[in-house]
């Protein structure tokens, strides 16, 4: 069976963009959103959701690229610059080699465990802010430990005819094709719960004062 499963990321960048996807699940189709963990004022925005949406899903949009870390500058060293703040995109971009596991798991699971802590139980999926997680085999390989240990969803990196890789990252995959590299994902994300394709974008909410990221999904059938 396919399920319809309209998600909105950026949960909590800023309390318009929150508002809005809490309105757009009560009088849209939004059905999902995942959650930005070192925004301020995430926690109440979580907490709004739980009061008012108790039948949005909730999950966490794994950050490396906007904000600060949420563990000490000195256990994430190869993630954040001078200023002790995450990396821009295309800086990441340039210092995927460099990236140390340890630590991206690390950060991202005190994202998860801060979600946690904050709504009492564990996300229903993970994705990641500018699809970092795709961008090489270290990010991703991170993503997929969480989501085993959580027993969560994430998203799969691209539909039949488009990829999430930006070109200023795929020599990290080593040579791959983006059918390869799909490959590799494949047999290693094998026996994940879920698995979820994007399928289109759609606006930010009005007079949200930010963009949002919204996409449309479809939910693979279970084998």
């Amino acid at each position: 069976m396919v399920r319809l499963i309209v998600n909105a990321d950026d949960y909590g960048r800023t309390p318009g963009v929150a508002a809005g996807i809490r309105e757009a699940h009560r009088r849209g189709i939004v059905t999902s959103t995942t959650a930005m963990m070192n925004m301020p004022g995430i926690g109440e925005a979580l907490h709004a959701a739980r009061e008012e949406c108790p039948r949005l899903g909730l999950g966490v949009h794994l950050l490396l690229t906007v904000g600060g870390p949420l563990l000490p500058a000195e256990r994430v060293r190869s993630l954040i610059g001078g200023d002790a703040l995450f990396l821009r995109p295309e800086a990441l971009a340039g210092r995927l080699s460099a990236l140390v596991y340890g630590e991206v798991l690390a950060e991202w699971r005190a994202q998860v465990e801060r979600f946690v802590a904050v709504v009492g139980e564990a996300p229903d999926h993970l994705d990641a802010h500018h699809h970092v997680a795709y961008w090489a085999p270290v990010l991703l390989r991170a993503m997929l430990e969480l989501a085993r240990a959580y027993g969560c969803a994430v998203r799969m990196p691209t539909g039949p005819r488009r990829s999430t890789w930006p070109w200023t990252c795929r020599p990290a995959w080593s040579g791959h094709s983006v059918p390869g590299a799909l490959r590799w994902w494949t047999s290693f994300a094998r026996g994940m719960p879920i698995a979820l394709t994007p399928r289109s974008t759609a606006p930010r909410p009005p007079g949200s004062g930010c963009w949002g990221c919204w996409a449309t999904w479809d939910r693979a059938p279970q084998s």
